[in-house]
This record gives C-alpha cells, sequence and structure tokens, in this order.
C-alpha cells in the first residue's frame, strides 16, 4: 500500500467482505476521516461499488493523560 491507500482483508467466510480483500486507492476512492474531542476515529473508504467505515473507541474509563491499561491483541 502507498500513501493514499487502504486494505481491507475478510476471512474466508466472514460476514462483513465474504472472504474478499479490497484495497482502495485515490484513483479509485474516497476517503474520509473524522474524531471527535473524547477520542472517537472513523475512517470511511469508498470506491470499487462498496463503502466501508471503521470506528475506533477508546476503551472506557479514560484514564489521565500519561495511564493507560495493559491490553493484549485479539485473535
Amino acid at each position: 500500500m502507498g500513501i493514499g491507500s487502504a486494505r481491507r482483508a475478510s476471512e474466508p467466510g466472514g460476514y462483513a467482505g465474504g472472504g474478499r480483500s479490497r484495497t482502495f486507492t485515490n484513483g479509485t476512492a474516497t476517503f474520509a476521516l473524522d474524531g471527535t474531542v473524547d477520542g472517537r476515529i472513523e475512517f470511511g473508504a469508498s470506491g470499487l461499488r462498496e463503502t466501508w467505515n471503521a470506528l475506533v473507541v477508546p476503551p472506557r474509563p479514560v484514564l489521565p493523560g500519561g495511564q493507560h491499561l495493559a491490553g493484549e491483541r485479539a485473535g
């Protein structure tokens, strides 16, 4: 992937994407990025006759600056 591109991957039999992967580029899609003061980030890609959105929400409770909760990678 280069600058101005996003890749969406789907596992075989997956509900979202049905096992197909797509790469959106600035030549075939439009991109949107938005955020809120409470830390939410929304990314969207629209093109190739598809529209995909991802919403990333920080864990609750939001901790004071410089503090964080330990996390693990799923899967």
